[in-house]
């Protein structure tokens, strides 16, 4: 059985291209390229957040002219068009009927239904952590580098360049889980100082669910792997005192989790 996949070609003309292409269980390249399309420079860039729907062939990109693109690998053009305030990141729930935008500027995450993504999103999310307040005031803002939905879709993982991811309920919005116990990328070594403004740093993917969502698995300034059993989330609450593992590992930018397992 084999699996497709997508692949980015970044090269010295003004655009990225796409490829898709079939992989074997063992990774070796099964066919030619199937599909391609071309995207523009101007609307991303390598470090831009992609995702790839569950389902069919198509996909999402934010991009860093401040927009939200809609994909399908059989159009060489975009299918949909999205234009928030500032540089996004995207998410789709498990089922694809479902698509997050997360926005800095405003600590908000907008959900999307995906069969009418021209709409107004059918839930806003504000991002806010009570317990930043009692260190400083104004609270330092929260910088969020990627979302991702648990397996069953209920809830949403923020993963932040500071010391801190979030979990939040997928339909109401509540605030359900702080997990710390990691030290955020933001900073890019370890021996330097934190600045007033949050940045995103070396962050992006180093946080991950596990498959079966009751784990979830972070990435570490310090080179360790951090892992939190998040299997009885509150209904609601405002924190979650999070319990972790944890691993010594060289430095540590990017984690994903595999969500299939290999017999050999």
């Amino acid at each position: 059985m084999g699996s497709t996949f997508l692949v980015l070609r970044i090269g010295i003309l003004p655009s990225y291209t796409l490829r898709r292409r079939k992989t074997t269980r063992f990774g070796i390249i099964h066919s030619t390229t199937t599909n391609t399309c071309s995207i523009s420079r101007a609307t991303a860039d390598a470090s831009s957040p992609w995702k790839f729907h569950p389902i069919d062939d198509g996909f999402m990109s934010g991009s860093v002219d401040k927009t939200v693109r809609l994909w399908d690998l059989r159009p060489p053009t975009c299918r949909g068009l999205l234009k928030p305030t500032a540089s996004p990141i995207v998410a789709y729930d498990s089922s694809g009927l479902v698509f997050a935008v997360g926005v800095n500027h405003y600590s908000r995450i907008l959900l999307y239904d995906q069969a009418n993504y021209d709409k107004d999103p059918f839930l806003t999310i504000t991002l806010e952590d009570p317990t930043l307040a009692l260190v400083s005031y104004p609270p330092r803002p929260i910088y969020m580098t990627s979302l991702s939905f648990s397996s069953n879709a209920k809830y949403i993982l923020v993963g932040c360049s500071g010391d801190a991811h979030y979990i939040l309920d997928a339909f109401e919005g509540h605030l359900l889980a702080k997990l710390e116990g990691h030290v955020g990328l933001e900073r890019r070594r370890m021996d330097a100082p934190q600045t007033i403004d949050p940045s995103k740093g070396n962050s992006g993917e180093e946080v991950s669910w596990t498959p079966d969502s009751k784990y979830v698995v972070s990435g570490s300034l310090n080179g360790k792997i951090v892992i939190w059993d998040v299997q009885n989330l509150p209904v609601r609450s405002a924190s979650l005192i999070s319990r972790h593992l944890q691993r010594g590992f060289s430095r540590l930018l990017l984690l994903m989790v595999i969500p299939v397992r290999l017999d050999v």
